[in-house]
């Protein structure tokens, strides 16, 4: 299944569980690698323009080289 269809299938199924995410949206190497430098790694929730900008001011005045955005959603 094509990303598009896999990203889509994924907010349409509204899983109760977010911690497990599957392998071709956050591959374990991907993990590994995070782990390694998990000072510099922040994880973001993005909401707007502003927590976009907070990050990117974060990744640039702070030791941070990687964010991990949030994922949530509601039932409306």
């Amino acid at each position: 299944m094509p990303l598009p269809e896999k990203m889509k299938a994924l907010y349409l199924e509204k899983a109760e569980c977010a911690i497990g995410l599957p392998e071709w949206l956050l591959p374990q190497k991907m993990v590994d690698t995070l782990r390694q430098k998990v000072s510099q790694v922040a994880i973001v929730e993005i909401a707007g323009r502003d927590s976009i900008a907070a990050a990117v001011r974060a990744v640039e005045e702070g030791p941070f080289t990687d964010l991990l955005p949030t994922y949530a959603f509601t039932a409306t």
